[in-house]
């Protein structure tokens, strides 16, 4: 098939040079802003040969961001033009680690009238006092990430210890799922390897937990290229034995063991081979924080 092609696209909705506290706790959009976001979108659709997965990153989470002078936001746009994900800042981590938000829209424009659009916002925390960083995965237009603190990474007398991205299948808590389709499907389970010492062996577990998380099964990830050099590691998986099922009962975690016998786990997570997502747990903070549209209290 065709090449995946992937758009990264930024914005900037803060402030102009002047007055800032309270008003720079709100990011400031306009009409003109949208449109040019809109067509921006809409040429890399017209202009690239095979699919295209979107990513938008910029600093105010949706909630935080004011409406166009005519009550126009990004959150239609992003769902229209088919964006996977919105990357942003902004606020502390002394919030929530977990500041996720799905975005389900109902669109009202054009031919498209009636169909529903989805997108991802996933706030990162901040790095002035948690030390957050992010490595983002695009795996054949699946989009996953981890978030790590330099603190938990980086260990004085040991330097930085093994980070582990799983690529697919996706955490059903926090992946699209209106995109991914019959033909998707696939049989295997991928993950990203950093380490800054040599890998020795990469495996993945299967739990269930309707059985008290029995482990169900247990498959060897290789590296996915010839050279040692390649942090892509994959294991062939019995896909059919998880589709079909509810998105919370089968869990995930993989494990990399260096040449000092050093092991590094992911946390586990659930997983759906069908695109059915699992309800996301929120505390009232996490919710009140990005599911209020808090511009409305500033006007």
């Amino acid at each position: 098939g065709k090449e995946w092609n992937y758009v990264f696209l930024g914005l900037d909705d803060s402030l102009e040079v002047g007055l800032r506290c309270p008003s720079n706790l709100f990011g400031h959009t306009n009409d003109k802003r949208l449109q040019s976001l809109s067509s921006e979108l809409q040429y890399w659709d017209a202009h690239l040969d095979g699919p295209v997965t979107k990513v938008v990153f910029g600093h105010f989470p949706m909630s935080f961001i004011r409406s166009s002078e005519t009550g126009q936001c990004y959150e239609n746009i992003f769902a229209r033009e088919s964006v996977s994900a919105y990357l942003c800042g902004h606020l502390h981590a002394k919030f929530s680690k977990h500041l996720w938000r799905h975005h389900l829209i109902q669109n009202t424009v054009g031919a498209r009238q009636g169909v529903v659009g989805e997108f991802w916002e996933w706030e990162l925390g901040d790095w002035k006092e948690y030390k957050l960083f992010r490595i983002l995965g695009i795996d054949h237009g699946h989009v996953s990430f981890v978030d790590l603190s330099l603190s938990d990474l980086f260990h004085p007398g040991k330097g930085f210890q093994t980070a582990i991205l799983v690529t697919y299948p996706l955490d059903s808590r926090n992946m699209n799922s209106m995109n991914i389709k019959s033909s998707d499907a696939r049989d295997d389970v991928s993950a990203l390897i950093f380490s800054t010492t040599p890998i020795n062996q990469v495996k993945a577990k299967i739990f269930d937990s309707s059985r008290d998380f029995e482990l169900v099964e247990e498959l060897l990830l290789h590296q996915s290229y010839s050279s040692s050099t390649s942090c892509l590691y994959r294991g062939s998986l019995n896909a059919s034995k998880y589709r079909h099922m509810p998105p919370t009962r089968f869990w995930l975690q993989v494990m990399a063991v260096d040449i000092h016998g050093n092991e590094t786990a992911t946390e586990l997570r659930p997983f759906s081979m069908d695109g059915k997502p699992a309800h996301l747990q929120k505390t009232w903070l996490e919710y009140l924080v990005l599911h209020v549209k808090w511009d409305t209290t500033y006007k």
